[in-house]
């Protein structure tokens, strides 16, 4: 239950609107009583100089309190407390409430002494008393403090009721769609990799909706290739195998010549043996334990030494191999068997693919810290829908299983380990007007440090 994101946004929730209240009963509530109680000082302040002002104004135009009684008790009604005027001796002369008439003033009220300011020097014409008692303004702030709790209260009661629907919101609209990335998930473990998740979200969900689509068409792929392998590994090796075991059943019979046998039987085991050596060579290369052997080499004698490995076969087909280097290209830093691998690999594809009376040229330009080599051809060429693929392991333009038209499919995707492991890159791009372009790209050696002046390889002592 507590693992459940239901739980856990309505948790969030309630911590959040707890903390909230926690911080206004700390902070903002005594803060707001403070500013009512000041108010309340202040207005009752106010009020005591308004009164002051008007009892002043009255025996001014009067010369005497006589008639005061009714503007006593107006005032009175009008601020809600009882007040008090009393001569200086402290005989009351006007009461709001008419009950101290006459009498002594006695009691501890706030009081304001009335002065006339029109004689020198000032006497006091009177004493103003007003009672203790809170008056309406001091009722209203009163008031206001106590429907402050009320209103903290229904405010927590309807932030909780908000936070329950929006708990169901959310929790719906974020559940939803991972139920079914777990259940896709569930099916996908289990075999089913069709499962596709469609979640119509262009944030966090959709991009994990996406990753994991990705994801499922990768493993998809991935098995594709593996039946692939066990089928196109099975037909390379049904092949040699039946050719050995015919000749061992004829040399059996006696009706063929020992001699033709043992070559025959020689071939196919040496391509049994390659096709070994590819695969183990693959795995090596994609688990990153391929060792390289790195030197300074002349990548003109490396790819003539590849042309030449070729030659032969070239000729035979009628095809024209041409080489195109600049001048002044710089060493590379490579293992040369590798480079020579990818070469020999290249050109076999390109002559695979190249019909007679067609052209293959080899060609490199300097890039600074890289050397780039470009391999075309004038041949038949590569799809656009499959160039991306080409260097998928046992990935073949051609599917038909035809040792005549690639093999295993093994080569380039060699080529393109061996390559990144020195550092370049390689990828395929079209020929015009016809025909392919292999590029790949190999590390220049670093130029030797000159000596510095004065030392013993240049003579001083």
């Amino acid at each position: 239950m507590i693992h459940r994101i239901q739980f856990r946004l309505l948790a969030a929730f309630l911590l959040v609107i707890v903390v909230a209240m926690a911080t206004i009963m700390l902070f903002v509530l005594p803060a707001a009583e403070q500013q009512i109680d000041a108010y309340a000082q202040r207005t009752g302040r106010l009020q005591l100089a308004r009164m002051q002002h008007w009892l002043l104004g009255y025996y001014s135009a009067r010369g005497s309190w006589s008639g005061v009684q009714p503007f006593i008790e107006e005032m009175g009604v009008l601020y809600g407390q009882w007040v008090v005027l009393a001569q200086e001796d402290g005989t009351v002369i006007a009461d709001s409430r008419s009950l101290l008439f006459g009498q002594p003033f006695t009691e501890d009220w706030t009081e304001v002494s009335l002065r006339d300011g029109g004689q020198e020097p000032e006497r006091i014409i009177g004493v103003l008393y007003v009672s203790a008692e809170s008056g309406i303004d001091e009722a209203f702030a009163r008031a206001l403090r106590d429907s402050l709790g009320v209103y903290l209260a229904l405010g927590a009661l309807l932030a909780l009721a908000v936070a329950l629907v929006l708990t169901v919101i959310l929790s719906r609209a974020i559940s939803a769609p991972v139920q079914q990335l777990v259940e896709s998930a569930r099916k996908a473990g289990g075999g089913d990799l069709s499962v596709r998740v469609s979640v119509p979200d262009h944030g966090e969900l959709g991009q994990l909706a996406e990753s994991f689509n990705a994801m499922i068409c990768d493993l998809e792929r991935s098995a594709e290739l593996r039946r692939d392998l066990v089928a196109d590994t099975a037909h390379e090796l049904r092949t040699p195998l039946s050719n050995i075991s015919g000749y061992l059943e004829a040399l059996r019979d006696g009706i063929v010549d020992p001699q033709d046998a043992l070559s025959s039987v020689e071939e196919d085991v040496g391509l049994l043996s390659r096709l070994v050596d590819d695969l183990q060579e693959l795995a090596m290369a994609e688990a990153g334990t391929l060792q390289l052997n790195r030197q300074s080499e002349d990548l003109a004698v490396l790819i003539e030494r590849s042309m030449n490995s070729v030659q032969a076969r070239a000729e035979a087909q009628q095809v024209t191999m041409k080489l195109s280097l600049p001048d002044g290209l710089p060493p590379i830093w490579v293992d040369f068997q590798r480079i020579t691998q990818v070469l020999h690999n290249l050109l076999v594809n390109a002559l695979t693919h190249t019909e007679a009376g067609n052209r293959i040229t080899v060609a490199a330009e300097n890039q600074g810290r890289f050397i780039e080599v470009r391999v075309s051809d004038t041949g038949e060429g590569i799809p656009h829908r499959d160039r991306v693929k080409v260097f998928e392991r046992f990935y073949r333009v051609d599917r038909s299983r035809n040792r005549a038209t690639g093999g295993i499919g093994l080569g380039l995707t060699i080529s393109k380990h061996l390559i990144e492991s020195h550092g370049g890159s390689i990828r395929v791009e079209p020929n015009e007007p016809k025909g392919s372009v292999f590029v790949f790209t190999v590390p220049a050696s670093a130029p030797s440090p000159q000596p510095l002046e004065g030392s013993p390889e240049q003579g001083a002592y």
